[in-house]
């Protein structure tokens, strides 16, 4: 019986550990910002430098990548109800992160490499979601969205098409696109 009184309570501590509390909307709020949904293949997570091996209902924090290794997916739950797929080759850094409920956040994700599709449930004020890569930066509003990054021989390539809903895409040299729906944009560098 004590054995399942501790246990009990390493669980309820440990779960605490992912809420906050905020005082102003007197709501417990989550500190993770997404927890994996499905994995098949090679997935990681880099923390500090370590590449560890994630498995289902792995969460993300602030500062941490999900990276994918060849052949592998992995598909992560937002806490605002979006939902992201990478596909193999890919990595994600959750770059920055505020939250107080599904429609009043602030995240921004630093997408590296690879390919990702999103779905945003909620919608988002202008600024609010942003998914950046090398040559780019897209402000989500509430859409089905596209990325793709990669490097061509000595090309930088950013791909970013819409399914649905619009975004806002800004490229390094501050040149702004609005994209809406079943509209793409490609962004290339040269070094």
């Amino acid at each position: 019986m004590k054995l399942l009184i501790l246990l009990l309570a390493f669980s309820v501590s440990a779960q605490a550990e992912d809420f906050t509390f905020d005082k102003e909307s007197g709501q417990a709020v989550p500190s993770f910002i997404g927890q994996l949904k499905i994995i098949k293949g090679e997935v990681f997570k880099l923390k500090q430098g370590k590449r560890i091996e994630v498995k289902t209902g792995t969460r993300f924090l602030k500062g941490e990548t999900l990276v994918t290794g060849p052949s592998s997916f992995a598909q992560i739950l937002i806490v605002d109800d979006s939902i992201l797929n990478l596909s193999a080759k890919s990595e994600l850094n959750f770059s920055d992160f505020k939250f107080l409920d599904k429609t009043d956040r602030k995240i921004v994700y630093s997408f590296i490499k690879g390919q990702i599709r999103g779905i945003v449930k909620n919608k988002a004020k202008d600024g609010d979601l942003i998914i950046k890569t090398k040559l780019a930066a897209m402000s989500i509003r509430g859409t089905e969205l596209y990325v793709n990054h990669e490097k061509v021989k000595q090309l930088e390539v950013s791909e970013f098409a819409l399914l649905s809903g619009n975004v806002l895409i800004t490229d390094n040299n501050n040149l702004k696109n609005e994209l809406n729906k079943s509209e793409s944009l490609l962004v290339i560098s040269n070094p």
